[in-house]
């Protein structure tokens, strides 16, 4: 049988990691279908979310990883939306920000108000 180099351990290893890392990520954030509320408020920046939208947001915005969850949805241009009009739902359904989390090298919830 033949001897494996630590190099190749090693990247093996890493690999394994990548691999179950990314399992955990999508596995915790919800699906797009999840949003459906929010399609038309993720769309335009003119539209308010409905209490439907926002009670999704505040679910999935509080739960462990929700910043990144919510960062992930609009960031993904799933059915159109804007990231702008995406990322503000956060700061219409009212969810405080949270300390030192930044989606897309912009404080989360920061671009609403100077």
């Amino acid at each position: 049988m033949a001897k494996l180099s630590p190099a190749a351990v090693v990247c093996i290893g890493l690999l394994v990691v990548m691999a179950l890392a990314t399992q955990v990520t999508s596995a915790s954030c919800p699906g797009p279908l999840t949003y459906y509320s929010c399609l038309s408020a993720a769309q335009n920046p003119r539209v308010y979310p409905t209490a439907t939208c926002c009670g999704v947001i505040r679910r999935v915005g509080t739960a462990p990883g929700g910043p990144a969850c919510l960062c992930a949805m609009a960031r993904s241009g799933t059915y159109g939306t804007n990231f702008y009009a995406a990322r503000s739902l956060v700061s219409k359904c009212g969810l405080p920000n949270p300390t030192g989390y930044v989606c897309s090298m912009r404080s989360f919830f920061n671009f609403a108000k100077p």
